[in-house]
């Protein structure tokens, strides 16, 4: 079982040719909304008004979680309740595959930080994806993590929240986003 996301409210993503792909549409967003496209990652997300956004300043060159909004990551921050959400993407080998990817990612994270296992099965703009959750009691935060690969790029998205909200809502939040 897992999340399922056939159809997702408010992402796509360019297809190598350049086209970009949305197979939904908002089925309810806030009045004040706005969107958002990664230059350097070729995806779009509509987020909240109250929602701060920060592109990637550089590409993400090293595929390793490097905290949860590092400057080669586009970040997304909740103004209302310390919630972010930070997106990267890297090419892959085209024989790569989303266990691999997420595997490697798996082995990169930092010491502290506890991730579940095994991770869940979904889709992103079609396409399969896996996620999973992790915590890190040192930093007070638990993040849900999501892996996905779209031709020859593989993505990572974190969504990291403070352990005093529950993960039933932030789940929902992500979900919202996504």
């Amino acid at each position: 079982s897992g999340l399922t996301r056939t159809a997702p409210a408010s992402i796509a993503v360019s297809t190598s040719a350049g086209q970009t792909t949305n197979p939904g549409s908002p089925t309810s967003t806030e009045a004040a909304s706005r969107a958002f496209t990664s230059e350097l990652y070729g995806f779009e997300l509509v987020l909240p008004s109250r929602w701060q956004i920060r592109a990637a300043s550089t590409p993400w060159v090293t595929g390793v979680l490097e905290g949860s909004c590092p400057p080669a990551w586009d970040c997304f921050s909740d103004t209302t309740d310390s919630r972010t959400l930070a997106v990267a993407a890297i090419g892959v080998p085209t024989n790569t595959t989303l266990e691999e990817w997420q595997a490697g990612i798996h082995r990169t994270r930092p010491t502290h930080v506890e991730d579940s296992d095994p991770p869940s099965e979904t889709t992103l703009d079609g396409e399969p994806a896996l996620t999973w959750t992790a915590v890190s009691e040192i930093e007070r935060v638990k993040v849900i993590k999501l892996a996905a690969l779209h031709g020859t790029r593989a993505y990572m998205f974190l969504f990291v929240s403070p352990t005093t909200t529950s993960l039933e809502s932030d789940q929902a939040v992500f979900d919202s986003i996504m």
